[in-house]
């Protein structure tokens, strides 16, 4: 996927101060989404390759609906409310014809939640919609992730111990349900700084008290040793899960590295340098675009599909793909990254074609019929769970050969 992107915009308004950047990866059916995230020193570049991160996440899965986009916006983290409302305004209206077309479709992301999404979409004089929490959903994915790497590795799930790289939403999300699951949580870091505690940490306490202070909370813990985040990384454990931001992991630290399984909750936090270093040091690298696309899978089941379900499809039929994933590439020769990215790569080669034979409009269609009748009030809500459960399974099984 080597193709310039559809559309890159650059914004900037000097009397709300808004710095801010959208690009549209791929179009498919005139149509592409992506979240955008809210960090101050976001550029050009982080946001051009976040966006083909999307493209390869709906082209695993081999979505026929819509493409990958991205944007962003230089907020500062303690940017005051009146202000930050004015820089997400401004940002609205001027992608305001992307956003009405739909052409852009804005997700959560990095310090971007449903609230502040909701305030681009009224500036552009588009209704917000209901918004499901895809950082649930993307750490449910990362977990059965790591479920299957595990597995993979023969290591006994509830005896790991775990470092994680970002201790956001999507983070502290993944932590809760590790710690449930018997795994040892011994590290976790922050824009602000990083706590180890040898013995595991305890997780409730450190959702208490992120709850409270935000990410400045890492330096108020009365438990655990304050280390440097970027120490962090480099820690002996089982499962490593980078959850912050691109690039954390390169060429000068992917051969100190001592995790014997990286999990990715963050987009593109390995470089293609470090990705080579780290195949050759044995260690197992889940690809990023598989491991935490549960936040666009799972946020289209939610709400249609009991809690409970989600929950079992991801440590089951989701696992269960990425485990074949995993030992399809070493059956072929290829990294898992390479095998991922192939597939990817060859549906949208078909989608491309289905939309040149005008064929996918007709699967379009379908499917909208199908999701149509699982919205509708008439049809009993045990009998949509059922049916999309079961219909999940059965995708989820086909995306990897």
């Amino acid at each position: 996927m080597t193709s310039k992107p559809h559309l890159i915009r650059e914004l900037k308004d000097e009397r709300s101060g808004l710095i801010g950047y959208l690009v549209i990866d791929t179009l498919v059916a005139g149509r592409s989404c992506g979240g955008v995230r809210m960090v101050t020193d976001v550029t050009l570049s982080e946001v051009k390759a976040l966006a083909r991160a999307m493209t390869l996440k709906y082209g695993f899965l081999g979505d026929p609906t819509i493409g990958g986009a991205k944007a962003g916006t230089a907020v500062l983290a303690d940017c005051p409310a009146e202000k930050k409302t004015k820089i997400l305004q401004s940002f609205g209206r001027q992608i305001a014809p992307s956003l009405k077309s739909k052409q852009y479709i804005p997700w959560t992301d990095m310090h971007a939640g449903p609230g502040e999404i909701a305030t681009i979409l009224r500036a552009a004089g588009v209704r917000p919609g209901s918004m499901p929490d895809s950082a649930y959903t993307t750490a449910l994915s990362v977990f059965g992730s790591i479920q299957a790497a595990c597995r993979f590795k023969h290591i006994s799930l509830p005896e790991i111990t775990v470092a994680i790289e970002g201790f956001g939403r999507v983070g502290s999300s993944l932590a809760g349900e590790l710690a449930e699951a018997g795994a040892k949580i011994v590290a976790v870091s922050t824009r602000l700084g990083a706590v180890r505690d040898r013995n595991g940490l305890d997780i409730e306490e450190l959702v208490r008290t992120r709850k409270i202070r935000g990410d400045d909370f890492i330096r108020q813990l009365r438990t655990g040793k304050p280390i440097d985040k970027r120490d962090l990384l480099e820690l002996d454990v089982d499962v490593l899960v980078p959850a912050a931001r691109p690039d954390s992991i390169h060429e000068k630290n992917a051969g100190r590295l001592r995790a014997r399984i990286i999990a990715p909750a963050a987009n593109n936090p390995i470089t293609a340098g470090a990705e080579a270093i780290i195949h050759a040091s044995d260690i197992l690298s889940v690809p990023d675009f598989v491991a935490n696309t549960g936040g666009i899978y799972g946020s289209r089941l939610q709400g249609r599909m009991s809690p409970e379900r989600i929950h079992r499809l991801f440590l089951g039929a989701y696992s269960d793909m990425v485990f074949t994933l995993l030992r399809r590439a070493q059956e072929t020769g290829l990294t898992p990254r390479d095998l991922a990215e192939r597939i990817a790569k060859e549906n949208r080669i078909r989608i491309r074609e289905n939309e040149a034979r005008n064929t996918s409009g007709a699967r379009r269609l379908l499917r909208g019929a199908a999701l149509g009748l699982l919205d509708s009030p008439l049809t009993p809500n045990h009998l949509v769970d059922g049916l999309l459960y079961r219909w999940a399974q059965r995708d989820l099984s086909s995306k990897v050969k």
